[in-house]
């Protein structure tokens, strides 16, 4: 049985994943216990990702939302994911990179590498409302072309920069 696009399935014979904390969406935090270390298993360790958990008939699947660090909260309180705003950027061309900050007193900036051609102006006018839709912002959105995003110092990027540490936590 094919899993469907964007989801993942967990081998129940290795470990043994659990949805703690789901949110009014149905994105929840991923815990995980593993079934195969005897000498040093993690038992319910969240590994700080957050996941929509999908019932099937023969099988559960997750879709994975990003890092629980990275999410935001809407001005309305919902948390916004990082698959959230990878969906703003869907079927628009001419952007290979990114990350979103949210900046102290309700700013945002969204930096962004384009591809190898720019996005056209009307996409950008259309990411724009998309992400305010998402957001619940109005005029506080800023766009920003850059050559390079630069990763952590453990040498990941990050695509999400929260002005507040408990936005990942909104309900």
């Amino acid at each position: 049985m094919e899993v469907g696009r964007g989801e993942m399935r967990a081998s129940l014979e290795t470990a043994l994943l659990e949805a703690l904390n789901t949110d009014s969406q149905g994105v929840s935090e991923l815990a995980v216990t593993t079934l195969t270390n005897d000498f040093m298993p993690l038992i319910r360790y969240r590994i700080g990702d957050l996941a929509e958990r999908h019932e099937r008939p023969y099988y559960t699947s997750y879709v994975l939302h990003g890092r629980a660090k990275d999410a935001f909260a809407a001005s309305d309180g919902r948390r916004v994911t990082t698959w959230q705003l990878d969906q703003c950027l869907a079927n628009l061309a001419g952007i290979a990179h990114y990350q979103l900050c949210e900046r102290a007193g309700g700013e945002w900036l969204l930096r962004f590498v384009p591809d190898i051609t720019a996005p056209r102006a009307e996409d950008m006018a259309e990411l724009r409302q998309r992400l305010a839709r998402l957001l619940g912002v109005s005029g506080k959105l800023a766009v920003q072309q850059t050559d390079l995003l630069v990763p952590e110092s453990y040498g990941k990027f990050r695509l999400g920069y929260p002005a507040k540490k408990d936005a990942g936590a909104a309900a």
